[in-house]
């Protein structure tokens, strides 16, 4: 038995009729996935029209290719897609059919393939400006080298996927996570795995996907599991379970049943894992679903195994073997009737195949006689062009000075702050020469008296005034020091901050922690590294404080959209509403801070379950405004 992760692969359909006022290319383009057979079928009898027009023929053509694909008849699906190309003289119907055949490909296993008729679509739907189709390719190319094992090169693709779209465009935001984060667990960095899987999960949430956010706590109680830690795999698997009830998914209810007793099993809890399994079989038999028995009968099999019944375990073995066989023959015969049903297919496209080449010598003739008309309509667009070209030209000029305006506005401004910040400068300077320098030369005159042996009340009295001026020295320093805020983190960045706070914790020998800083090779904002810098303290001390925890992992990480900040220890749970609701200032300012960045907090801790978690997302950038307002308003709590 082995847990697996949901992984979304999802089959987008192709926007190829939106300028047609052809509503039927729509709606069969949206039956091509229930009822492929009833499209094709259908687009046959519109070919054998010996009227229809050379773009309609293309547009038929490519349903049937879309329709074949989602029947799983990739080969015929390829060949329908490369009819499309042939008669169709638009470049949005060529790149659809690119993006078909990528598809087809991808299921044959031919990723080579696939990747270079991707890359053909792209190229044209970057010279139209279509962004969302953009964004289908870019997935479609990271799905293809993720098949393939290339994490790398699908990492690439699907960063650009997000990057184009922000996540407010596309319908698979959502899959484009949860692919990367499968990507990381498969590469064994499970932390980072963890932070995009909640971060789907979190979308899921705000769209209220029960489907997706029943597949994001399944993939977060599978993460759980393979970082050891039961008790929230089963918490997880629970909430996924909960959800597919609710839905009445009774095709998903049984695997993830599998999940929960595969869990139980590990943790020796066999009467828990029995319970599943058995409910899992008898939904099965119910929805009559072969491929979930096979399955099941197979985990029993392991726990049986696992408790030292080995008799039991093989029964339940050759049960499971019982389905699997009986589900080959079935494919077997699925496979004939296909072959038989594609052989009957093949002679009709080869007569539609003749009447298209009649069509179009008939064609032929009619576009010899539109050449001449043409010509003279070519003559009159270029006087037109000339004419908006001279405009073109008057208005870039007006533009151009706009522009060279706007820079020298600029440069004023950076003129301005470099101003400031070099008064600001003089400021701390002049403090320091009027303040210090007076003190010294108190402190150097008393010292002088000192000299010609004095009396002893004198030197007493020198000591005194000496002492006092020193403590001044002492409080200006002070105060200076607290202007200029931490030196360390100011200096040289939040990680030098954090790895210092940590070391010196690590020193003391009492807990451990670990850091991991992913992203941060450029320095964040004032604002954001001394807010994210107090909530790690402000936590980490309460850990310190009040947790039996022995080791604390403390991670950040930063991508072009949003940075993370994740702090989680292995001591026990407790009721958040104890902290939430409490008259303390603990979580005020850590909600505080949180606020400062336009970040939101969230705690993740139960009674009787190890573990806690703390995470803050926020932007990973704020304008300079909103960082100057946040540094005006909380002078007093950095």
């Amino acid at each position: 038995m082995q847990i697996r992760f949901i992984t979304i692969f999802l089959i987008l359909s192709i926007n190829v009729f939106g300028q047609n006022e052809n509503h039927e290319f729509d709606a069969l383009k949206k039956a091509s996935f229930s009822n492929p057979d009833s499209v094709i079928q259908l687009s046959r009898v519109r070919l054998e029209n010996v009227s229809l027009s050379e773009e309609n023929r293309a547009y038929y053509h490519l349903l049937i290719g879309i329709a074949k694909r989602n029947k799983g008849d990739f080969k015929s699906g390829i060949e329908s897609s490369d009819s499309a190309i042939l008669f169709s003289d638009l470049r949005i119907v060529e790149a659809n059919s690119y993006h078909n055949k990528a598809v087809c490909y991808r299921f044959l296993g031919e990723y080579d393939s696939a990747i270079t008729y991707n890359l053909k679509a792209l190229k044209i739907y970057e010279a139209e400006g279509d962004t969302r189709e953009q964004a289908i390719v870019l997935n479609s190319l990271g799905v293809v080298n993720m098949k393939s094992g290339d994490y790398e090169r699908a990492l690439y693709y699907y960063n650009k996927t997000l990057k184009l779209n922000s996540g407010t465009d596309i319908d698979n935001y959502s899959d484009v996570l949860n692919n990367i984060a499968i990507i990381y667990a498969n590469t064994g960095k499970l932390d980072s795995s963890e932070v995009y899987f909640r971060k789907s999960l979190n979308y899921e949430l705000e769209v209220d996907n029960l489907k997706g956010i029943s597949a994001g706590y399944n993939n977060l109680g599978a993460l759980k599991y393979y970082k050891d830690n039961l008790d929230s795999s089963i918490f997880y698997f629970q909430k996924s379970l909960q959800i597919d009830k609710k839905l009445g998914d009774k095709q998903g209810i049984p695997a993830v049943m599998g999940n929960i007793a595969e869990v139980a099993v590990q943790n020796s809890n066999y009467a828990l894992a029995e319970m599943y399994l058995d409910s899992s079989i008898q939904l099965s038999r119910e929805i009559g679903s072969k491929r979930d028995l096979e399955n099941a009968y197979l985990n029993k099999a392991g726990l049986y195994q696992s408790k030292g019944d080995f008799e039991k375990a093989f029964d339940h073995l050759v049960i499971s073997k019982a389905y699997a066989d009986s589900l080959i023959s079935e494919e077997k015969n699925k496979a004939i009737a296909e072959l038989e049903t594609q052989y009957e297919t093949e002679k009709k496209e080869q007569q539609i195949a003749l009447q298209e080449a009649q069509i179009s010598e008939q064609e032929a003739e009619i576009e010899r006689n539109q050449i001449l008309l043409a010509a003279s309509v070519l003559a009159i667009i270029l006087i037109i062009s000339l004419a908006l070209l001279q405009r073109s030209r008057l208005r870039k000029k007006q533009q151009l000075k706009l522009q060279e305006a706007q820079l020298q506005a600029r440069e004023a401004e950076i003129n301005a702050t470099i101003s400031s910040q070099e008064k600001e400068r003089a400021r701390y300077a002049r403090d320091l020469h009027d303040g210090f320098g007076q003190m010294i030369s108190i402190l150097n005159m008393n010292l002088k008296n000192l000299e010609g042996s004095p009396k002893p009340d004198e030197r007493q009295k020198v000591f005194e005034e000496s002492s006092k001026v020193i403590n001044d020295m002492y409080g200006e320093l002070k105060n200076i020091c607290f202007d200029l805020m931490p030196q360390t983190l100011i200096k040289s960045g939040l990680e030098s901050a954090l790895n210092e706070f940590v070391d010196r914790i690590n020193a003391a020998g009492k807990i451990f922690i670990e850091l991991n800083v992913f992203g941060l090779d450029e320095r964040l904002s004032e604002i954001q590294e001394i807010s994210l810098y107090r909530i790690s303290q402000e936590w980490v001390n309460n850990i310190l404080k009040y947790s039996d925890a022995d080791k604390i992992t403390l991670q950040i990480t930063r991508d072009d959209e949003e940075i993370t900040l994740m702090i989680e220890d292995n001591g026990a749970g407790f009721d958040k509403n104890l902290l939430t609701s409490g008259k303390g200032n603990g979580w005020k300012n850590l909600n505080t801070r949180t606020n400062l960045i336009k970040g939101d907090l969230e705690l993740e801790t139960q009674p009787g379950i190890k573990g806690t978690t703390l995470i803050v997302n926020a932007p990973s950038r704020i304008t300079s405004a909103e960082a100057e307002t946040a540094d005006q308003n909380t002078v007093k709590m950095v």
